[in-house]
Parts: C-alpha cells; sequence; structure tokens
C-alpha cells in the first residue's frame, strides 16, 4: 500500500535567464513499512525536496496534502487541493489558499501538542 506518492514536483527559482533548477521532475513512491534512503551528488536537489514539506509549498505545488501523526505515523487528514495548474503565486493571496493552509496549519499546531503531552 502507498503511503506517499509525489508526483512530478519540481522547483525553479524565478531568475534571469529562466531562473535555477534546484529539482527536475520527480517522481516516488512510499509503500508503508518502506525505509527510504535519498541519494545523489551535491546540488541535485535532495535538500530541496525535503525542505518543500513547508505548508505553503505544499499547497502550491501538491495536488493533495496530508498530516500526519508524531507517533505512529498515522494519516491525520487528507485533503486535496483542488486549485488549476499551473499556479502563480498571486494564488497565496487568495481565500481558499488562506483557508487552506489555516486549516493544516491547525492540525499540524494540535498534532504538536499532543505528541508533547504525550512525552510529558
Amino acid at each position: 500500500m502507498t503511503i506517499l506518492s509525489i508526483a512530478q514536483v519540481s522547483k525553479t527559482f524565478p531568475g534571469a535567464n529562466g531562473g535555477t533548477t534546484a529539482l527536475q521532475a520527480t517522481d516516488m513512491k512510499v509503500a508503508e513499512n518502506d525505509f527510504i534512503t535519498i541519494l545523489g551528488p551535491s546540488g541535485c536537489g535532495k535538500s530541496t525536496l525535503l525542505r518543500m514539506v513547508d505548508i505553503d509549498e505544499a499547497v502550491f505545488m501538491g495536488s493533495r496534502v496530508m498530516v500526519t501523526s508524531a507517533r505512529p505515523g498515522r494519516i491525520k487528514l487528507d485533503r486535496p487541493v483542488s486549485l488549476v495548474h499551473p499556479r502563480h503565486y498571486n494564488i497565496k493571496t487568495t481565500p481558499v489558499f488562506m483557508e487552506l493552509k489555516a486549516e493544516l496549519t491547525e492540525q499540524v499546531r494540535a498534532e504538536v501538542l499532543a505528541a508533547q503531552a504525550a512525552l510529558a
């Protein structure tokens, strides 16, 4: 059973001459209980891929966003992102984007507080 699917995720930072491609289109599927390692030479986009878990970036780039529990790693929230692709950065100021970001932020905050309480 696939618990994480990355499809055609890429990142280009704006700039002269079309910008800088930090991550070429990447696909990956992770099944339940898989242990994965992301390997590659310096500058190939490993860290960029991992940093894209930021809520803004997840909503902006994704077609679906999930919030997982800290332990044991259950999916707490699974939301489709019904914003048309390709997306321009000004979409981040729309009510739909901000409402989804607020919902996800609250879900993450609640999960962090629950994890802290479990450790206390």
